[in-house]
């Protein structure tokens, strides 16, 4: 077996995963192709960095899931202004209680902040950054560099389509990549 096949069968029998599938150049390119015509509900650029990082990776699979499954990793989304400043960020559940009292900060969620002291310059844009699974080359023989991202709710649907799933609101996909040794 190589990295590939030990990648799917790692993950097929985690608890809470449907299915793996392995994506082709042409299926990966669609799904990016998409997110970079993703727009925020407030018409804000959007920008999903995972998909840069896996377009380098050498192997890409998606993981179709429901909620038994667990992930252990948080994506981090930042709100840019256009000189690259953050002037928002999600907070990892671990870090809550660090903002919970802060008055210079505003939640616009139960854990995003905004920091409305700093002034934006130029456009502003949220920015998804992937999360890496160091660990999954101990796990994984032959994989190494592995990251992950999620897909917007667009590209969820054409990834299900893909891998032939129902278009279920408790079914969620992730992207994973990573390169061979």
């Amino acid at each position: 077996m190589g990295a590939p096949e030990d990648f799917i069968r790692y993950f097929e029998s985690r608890d809470g995963v449907q299915k793996v599938l392995m994506l082709d150049d042409g299926q990966f390119n669609e799904v990016w192709n998409n997110e970079k015509m993703v727009k925020t509900q407030t018409l804000s650029d959007y920008e999903n960095m995972g998909f840069e990082v896996l377009s380098k990776r050498r192997s890409r699979f998606c993981l179709y899931v429901d909620d038994k499954f667990r992930l252990d990793r948080h994506s981090l989304l930042k709100m840019l202004d256009g000189e690259g400043k953050v002037i928002g960020t999600t907070i990892p559940p671990e870090d809550i209680p660090k903002y919970a009292d802060r008055t210079d900060v505003v939640w616009l969620s139960k854990d995003f902040i905004m920091f409305p002291n700093l002034e934006p310059v130029g456009k502003e844009r949220f920015v998804l950054y992937p999360y890496e699974f160091p660990e999954l080359s101990d796990e994984i023989p032959g994989c190494v560099d592995v990251v992950g991202t999620s897909p917007a709710p667009s590209s969820d649907m054409i990834l299900k389509r893909m891998g032939d799933m129902p278009i279920a609101t408790r079914l969620f996909t992730f992207i994973l990549g990573f390169d061979h040794q």
